[in-house]
C-alpha cells in the first residue's frame, strides 16, 4: 500500500483500506486484510504494473507474439500481419501479462521480486515469464483447475503456493542470471537443459530431497490430489532449484545429469538441504526481511 501511495495512485481512506497504524494493529492480532481489500490492492498493482510495462521494451520482445494471438479468437489466426500493426498491441500485451503475473503470484509478487533482486519491472517480468514457460506453470495449473469439486479449495490452493514459490525461485535466478536476454532467448537457453535434469532427477538426488519429495507428494494423494499432479508439486521447487544445475553444467562443459549429480552430493556433503529447509521453515513467522 506504500508502494501504491508513493506512486500517487491509491488513497487509503477513498478506498476504503486500513491505515498503517490499524495494520500494525492487525499484525499484533493475527488479522490480515479481507478479500475486498485484497481485491482493491490486486486492481491497483494491475494499473500500476500495466503503465510499467507499456512504458518499457517489453512489448517489443517477439515472444509475446504468442501473448497478441492468444487475446483474440481463432478465426483472427492467419492475421498476423494485422496484429502486428494493430493499434493497442503493446496495450493488449501489457494487459494480458499484468493480470496473469498478479493473477498468480498476488498484488505484491512483482514488487517482492523488484525488492529481492533490485531489477527493474520489465527485467522482473521477464524473470517471471520464463520462469512460468520453462516449468510449465500454464500445464501444471490447468491440471489444478480440473480438480475443481473434486478436492477441497484448500489442497488446490496449496498446489499453486508450489508453483508460486517455485516461479519466485526460478524468476529470481533468471534476473540475476540471464539480465540481457529476452524472455525468448532465456527460456530457448535452460529449456531443453532443464528437461534433461527433470527426467534424471530420480537417479541422482541423494536421500533427503528425495525423501522430502517423496513425503509431501503422499501428502497431496492422501487429500484426493493425482499420483502424477502431486509429485509434480512435491518436485517443483527443485525444478526451479535445477537452474543452477544447466548454469553449472553450461560453464563446466558436463552433462546435465553428471552435473546435477555432483550439485546434489555436494549439498549432501555440506547438509546445504537440510539448512535451507530449516531456514525456510525456522523463518516462516519471521519479519519479511529477516526472511529475504
Amino acid at each position: 500500500m506504500v508502494y501504491l501511495e508513493e506512486r500517487g495512485v491509491l488513497n487509503r481512506p477513498l478506498e476504503g483500506l486500513p491505515s498503517t497504524q490499524e495494520m500494525q494493529a492487525r499484525g499484533a492480532e493475527g488479522r490480515p486484510l479481507t478479500r475486498p481489500e485484497l481485491a482493491v490492492l490486486l486492481a491497483w498493482s494491475k494499473i500500476v504494473l500495466f503503465d510499467d510495462i507499456v512504458a518499457s521494451d517489453l512489448p517489443d520482445d517477439p515472444w509475446f507474439t504468442e501473448v497478441l494471438k492468444g487475446y483474440f479468437p481463432s478465426p483472427i489466426d492467419g492475421f498476423d500481419e494485422a496484429l502486428a500493426n494493430h493499434r493497442l498491441r503493446r496495450e493488449i500485451i501489457a494487459t494480458v501479462i499484468a493480470n496473469r503475473s498478479l493473477d498468480l503470484g498476488g498484488p505484491v509478487a512483482i514488487q517482492r521480486l523488484r525488492e529481492l533482486t533490485g531489477a527493474a519491472p520489465a527485467a522482473v517480468i521477464r524473470g517471471v515469464e520464463a520462469a512460468r514457460a520453462v516449468l510449465d506453470i500454464s500445464g501444471f495449473r490447468r491440471e489444478v483447475f480440473a480438480l475443481d469439486n473434486k478436492v477441497s479449495a484448500g489442497l488446490q490452493t496449496e498446489l499453486q503456493i508450489e508453483a508460486v514459490q517455485a516461479v519466485n525461485e526460478a524468476a529470481a535466478w533468471f534476473i540475476r542470471t540471464l539480465p540481457e536476454k529476452t524472455a525468448g532467448e532465456a527460456v530457448a537457453a535452460t529449456h531443453g537443459p532443464l528437461n534433461e535434469l527433470k527426467a534424471a532427477l530420480s537417479g541422482i538426488q541423494t536421500a533427503y530431497p528425495a525423501s522430502r519429495i517423496e513425503r509431501s507428494a503422499r501428502a497431496f494423494m492422501k487429500r484426493g490430489a493425482p499420483e502424477a499432479l502431486a509429485r509434480w508439486a512435491a518436485a517443483m521447487s527443485y525444478f526451479a532449484q535445477g537452474l543452477v544445475v544447466t548454469e553449472i553444467a553450461e560453464r563446466s562443459g558436463r552433462k546435465v545429469a553428471e552435473a546435477g549429480a555432483s550439485f546434489y552430493q555436494m549439498g549432501d556433503a555440506l547438509r546445504l538441504d537440510r539448512l535451507r529447509t530449516s531456514a525456510r521453515e525456522g523463518l516462516v513467522d519471521a519479519p519479511y526481511w529477516d526472511r529475504v
